[in-house]
């Protein structure tokens, strides 16, 4: 395994639970339609940080950090409409 491996991992891990977080919160604060519901219901079948905390230093870790990606811009595509409507001021303060 290529030295460093764990601290990307983590730095990663970090990076999405950040994202959920903020999402959550901007979840609570937002009222949103039903597609929106859909989206972020999708997202959260997506369980990146289950992913994530099982990672190995393997091409697991290659395969998961490509999906973690994938999912990270749905998050921002999402948090983008969230901003729009103009209440996220409370996701930015974690």
């Amino acid at each position: 395994a290529r030295k460093g491996y764990k601290d990307e991992v983590n730095a990663e891990y970090s990076r999405i639970h950040e994202k959920v977080v903020m999402l959550k919160t901007a979840h609570d604060n937002v009222e949103f339609s039903k597609q929106e519901e859909d989206k972020i219901t999708t997202i959260k079948r997506c369980n990146i940080i289950r992913n994530m905390k099982r990672v190995s230093n393997n091409e697991t870790w290659i395969k998961n950090i490509k999906e973690t990606s994938t999912n990270i811009n749905k998050i921002n595509n999402l948090t983008k409409v969230l901003v729009n409507k103009g209440n996220l001021k409370n996701a930015y303060k974690i």
